[in-house]
């Protein structure tokens, strides 16, 4: 009975525990040993080559983890120190603010100050005007009733010096009638005429 060997294909004899023309051995556990025993060793390396590698790309996986996190740590501390420094300008600003807002306070204050003794100034000013105004208006209300006084009696010495006349030539017209056709010269004396202007 024959049989194809393993290894060339050949038609050999079928208790013939190897090829008589290859030499391979026609068990198929020795034939195949060696090839799974290699397959398992290329296996074994890859799965060991595999491992460094994966090894590898952790560890490179954590350092590149670790430096980002380094990065983020870094410049957050940037952050805050910018954030720091902008709260301390700003700090600096407000109490600059604060310092020039007293400041406006206390001109303020002077001012009001200034105002207040402006206005109790101007106050005395004007009650010192309205004090001299009253008086003003009381001597003006004197002076109207002097005045008024005064053109009555002159009034009434006009009516006195008219009644004077209109006697005084009443009498001079009766004395005409008289006195004869050439009557005496009559010397004036100074005298006289004071008492004359007098009686007038």
């Amino acid at each position: 009975m024959q049989k194809k060997c393993i290894g060339c294909k050949r038609e050999i004899s079928w208790g013939n525990s190897s090829c008589p023309f290859c030499g391979a051995a026609q068990s198929r556990l020795r034939h195949y040993g060696s090839s799974l025993a290699l397959a398992i060793i290329v296996l074994a390396a890859l799965g060991w080559v595999s491992h460094k590698s994966f090894q590898s790309l952790l560890e490179q996986s954590k350092q590149q983890l670790l430096e980002n996190n380094q990065q983020q740590v870094t410049a957050a501390n940037e952050r805050i120190q910018a954030l720091v420094n902008q709260i301390a300008e700003l700090e600096s600003q407000l109490k600059s603010a604060q310092q020039n807002n007293q400041q406006l306070k206390e001109n303020q204050s002077a001012k009001s100050d200034e105002r207040q003794s402006e206005i109790q100034t101007l106050k005395s000013q004007l009650a010192s005007a309205q004090k001299e105004t009253e008086k003003q208006e009381g001597r003006a209300s004197w002076l109207g009733r002097e005045n008024n006084r005064l053109k009555s009696e002159l009034n009434s010495l006009k009516s006195e010096l008219a009644a004077l006349k209109t006697s005084n030539e009443s009498q001079s017209s009766n004395s005409q009638s008289l006195l004869p056709a050439d009557p005496p010269t009559v010397e004036t004396t100074p005298e006289s005429s004071d008492d004359e202007t007098n009686n007038r």
